[in-house]
């Protein structure tokens, strides 16, 4: 999570703006298949192979990013600031499902970044 090769740059940002533009890459890599991106913004994923990935994908069943919330709540861990962030799709049966990410935020000597740290707890299918 430290490596500064991970994730995207967010010198000049604000943490909305980081939150918006890393969860925006994260999902168009998702759905192009891009493993080599889903790894590069989410390096939880490093180790997870080709396969495994796209049954992850597969299973969750995403079909279109309808929008990318705001931060809903903040906390921290010893890399520096965590934003949880929800998200909204329509999967492939036509329901919206409703997905929480973190995002981590860290500040080195390589300047400001974040990366996707995971989901938080389970998707919920939710009324439009």
């Amino acid at each position: 999570m430290s490596d500064p090769s991970y994730g995207i740059s967010a010198e000049g940002m604000t943490r909305e703006q980081e939150c918006q533009t890393i969860l925006q890459q994260a999902w168009a890599a998702d759905s192009k298949y891009d493993f080599a991106r889903i790894r590069q913004l989410f390096p939880l994923a490093a180790d997870v192979s080709d396969e495994a990935l796209r049954e992850i994908i597969k299973q969750a069943g995403v079909l279109q990013l309808l929008r990318i919330g705001v931060i809903e709540r903040t906390g921290s861990s010893k890399l520096g600031p965590l934003a949880l962030v929800p998200s909204w799709f329509r999967a492939e049966d036509g329901s919206v499902t409703e997905v929480w990410d973190t995002v981590q935020f860290r500040e080195t000597d390589h300047g400001t970044s974040c990366v996707v740290y995971g989901a938080h707890g389970y998707a919920l299918n939710v009324k439009e």
